[in-house]
């Protein structure tokens, strides 16, 4: 969190890493409602080039049908480069699948590392979410 000002006259900024997004507050938290950018929105804004502080995330929708699972790019439904069309994309997966179908909604970041941010189903053996729920679907977002 990095506080500007003083009391009454301030900015307030925090990063919600799991959103990969900046929370702007401008006077007494209390009473504002924040303003949310994310940082590929606030980067474009000032005009910084996004490949400067780190690329941006792709999300990657799997799914298919339990019994007959081939692996490899079989299981690739779509690929999104927004995390907003990514979710709506699980979501119409989702409410399609047929009994038996599971889907998972991954990130990866500019490290090349992995996040599940969304499941449904069983997945096949050895594709299990990294965060397993007792929920049959969820759709995680987590808020700093």
């Amino acid at each position: 969190m990095i506080l500007v000002g003083r009391a009454g006259g301030r900015l307030r900024i925090e990063y919600a890493k799991s959103r990969r997004a900046l929370r702007f507050w401008l006077g007494d938290t209390n009473e504002v409602e924040p303003i949310d950018l994310t940082l590929a929105d606030f980067c474009d804004r000032l005009g910084i080039e996004r490949h400067v502080i780190g690329g941006d995330q792709c999300f990657v929708l799997l799914g298919g049908p339990l019994d007959g699972f081939r692996g490899g790019q079989h299981g690739l439904v779509r690929a999104f480069r927004c995390e907003g069309t990514a979710r709506e994309g699980f979501m119409a997966r989702r409410t399609q699948a047929a009994e038996g179908e599971w889907g998972r909604l991954i990130a990866i970041d500019e490290r090349c590392a992995v996040r599940t941010v969304a499941w449904f189903g069983t997945p096949p053996p050895g594709r299990r979410p990294a965060t397993a729920s007792a929920a049959p679907a969820t759709l995680e977002r987590e808020d700093s």
